[in-house]
């Protein structure tokens, strides 16, 4: 199985169907029935897939353990504990993780986090 950067997959998809589709007729009689645009679709999207998979591939982050080697200090990442327990937590220059209320003791490893969610401000950009 592989991930991949979905948006990126459909910006592509939909510039070469709209491209497709602008260029007049040549869309209409190429696709007469429904079967014959499925599979047109399809082949679109392996053709993307095959054709741009090192820019698409997504790589999920990794737990690192805090025995390899540790986050830059003050920077918030997913922290996992002995007891299990996953939180946000950072690490301070005096070498403890802070957690939202608490000193945590138990590190075992750690994740990076996500890029946060692109979000429209107020005004609606």
């Amino acid at each position: 199985m592989r991930m991949i950067n979905a948006d990126y997959v459909l910006r592509i998809i939909g510039d070469q169907l709209y491209g497709e589709m602008s260029a007049g007729d040549e869309y209409l009689y190429d696709h007469k029935t429904y079967d014959d645009g499925l599979e047109w679709c399809f082949e679109l999207i392996r053709n993307v897939a095959n054709n741009t998979q090192e820019t698409i591939l997504v790589k999920p982050p990794k737990w690192v353990s805090v025995k390899d080697r540790l986050p830059e200090c003050e920077e918030p990442v997913l922290l996992w504990t002995d007891y299990g327990e996953i939180c946000i937590a950072s690490r301070s220059g005096d070498g403890k993780w802070y957690g939202s209320y608490q000193i945590i003791d138990n590190a075992v490893c750690w994740m990076p986090l996500p890029e946060p969610p692109e979000v429209e401000d107020g005004n609606g950009e």
